[in-house]
């Protein structure tokens, strides 16, 4: 345990104040869109509100009790935690229950568990554990491998499941290298590759590639002129160029239905708005209809 006087000496309390304005915000939303006229058991456990509200209220216990364990526990179990999580994900892809096409929760009986939430919070320890050693340097090909590893092998199973959507949640622990000084080449490549993927997916074949060969002979131009190797310029061009033959084939082969056609529809390549697209359709009408200001609660 740690001492009552230093309980809360190192909180940042701004950035408590805005978890809370934002926490706050967020129940006074599921509120309104829940309140009626006659309708007066919206602070019951039956109610989308009150159980948020119930939620919130658990939540500050297990806040508490994060608070009150002394820091020597995270850095002692942090490995175990991550393992145990490891275990889960792989259990889930054995015995767990299938739910819409992904099977990513254990059937408990009354309740389900979803490993995946669990499996963040053991990555987070696990490598906040690593990048606090002191022999750590992320400058070292060595150990940024170590690090993707932390970050790679719980992505891996949960998208064996598959669940992207919990999947993509991991590739922001990316930005935690970044903070610790990793390469910025990483950063550039892999927001690169994304921008590709779109542009791969929104327009001919021709026109991607004759987007990819300018800038490429602009880089290449910029490298010359600043009297630096063109090389970065061709081995980014080669990249780019397989990596967009490769698009079709992760579109369709490894992108589920509901996927494509979520992106499909992000694109303008369909309307669907009594299906697919129903609530980007919704979403639209409400911000027409509400303004910038709103209508108020």
């Amino acid at each position: 345990m740690r001492n009552n006087k230093s309980l809360f000496a190192n909180i940042d309390w701004t950035l408590v104040c805005i978890y809370l304005l934002m926490l706050f915000f967020g129940w006074l939303n599921i509120y309104a869109a829940n309140y009626g006229e006659g309708i007066h058991d919206l602070m019951t456990m039956s109610s989308e509100p009150g159980k948020q509200f119930f939620w919130i209220g658990s939540s500050f216990i297990w806040i508490l009790l994060i608070i009150i364990l002394d820091g020597k526990f995270y850095t002692t179990f942090s490995y175990p935690i991550y393992i145990l999580t490891i275990c889960l994900l792989i259990g889930v892809l054995l015995v767990g229950k299938e739910i819409g096409g992904a099977k990513s929760w254990f059937d408990l009986g009354s309740f389900s568990m979803q490993p995946s939430e669990f499996a963040k919070i053991g990555a987070l320890l696990a490598l906040s554990k690593f990048l606090s050693q002191l022999n750590v340097n992320l400058q070292k090909k060595k150990t940024q491998v170590k690090a993707f590893s932390i970050i790679a092998l719980p992505i891996i199973l949960i998208l064996l499941q598959p669940d992207a959507g919990s999947a993509i949640v991991f590739i922001s622990l990316l930005l935690v290298l970044f903070r610790e000084g990793i390469s910025n080449t990483y950063l550039i490549v892999s927001c690169s590759a994304i921008v590709l993927f779109i542009i791969t997916l929104k327009f001919e074949p021709q026109t991607t590639m004759l987007i990819v060969l300018v800038i490429s002979i602009i880089l290449g131009y910029l490298l010359k002129k600043n009297r630096q190797s063109i090389k970065p310029a061709l081995i980014g061009l080669v990249l780019a160029i397989g990596f967009t033959q490769s698009v079709d084939h992760i579109y369709s082969e490894v992108l589920r239905p509901h996927q494509r056609s979520r992106i499909d529809l992000i694109l303008g390549k369909i309307e669907d708005i009594r299906g697919v697209g129903y609530n980007l359709h919704q979403s639209k009408i409400a911000i027409g209809s509400g303004g910038f200001l709103g209508k108020g609660f």
